[in-house]
């Protein structure tokens, strides 16, 4: 066998420590997101430039949160493919094959060479 493929997107959202990551980024983000909801509503509540200055503290707070939530998504998806590529390794020696390819690279190929689903259980045991 020549290649086998892996949907690493199924892989980040299918797989427990995916699914546990995104659970800890929805946290995250309702929390903080709560915290600039109440920062619009008083600053609603405001006149002049008190106002202009707390519409644009949320926003800062806003823009700060997605920064948050964009390095602690990176962060995760980093540390599920380190655990994942020793075993889609593991897979590629197994079959003898000389490439791995992600699913959104193939439009077609046989089910045998597609692992994603080998993958996510080895990683969920280990």
């Amino acid at each position: 066998m020549e290649f086998i493929v892996i949907d690493l997107a199924r892989i980040l959202d299918e797989s427990a420590q995916g699914r546990a990551a995104a659970r800890e980024l929805a946290g995250l983000w309702q929390s903080g997101e709560a915290d600039v909801r109440a920062m619009i509503r008083a600053a609603e509540a405001q006149q002049g430039e008190s106002r202009d200055a707390g519409f644009r503290e949320a926003a800062a707070a806003e823009q700060s949160l997605n920064n948050r939530v964009d390095a602690a998504r990176r962060d995760a998806r980093e540390a599920l493919l380190d655990r994942a590529r020793p075993i889609i390794a593991s897979l590629a020696a197994e079959r003898q094959a000389r490439v791995v390819l992600d699913a959104d690279a193939v439009l077609a190929c046989p089910s045998e060479f597609e692992l994603t689903d080998r993958v996510i259980e080895l990683l969920d045991q280990s």
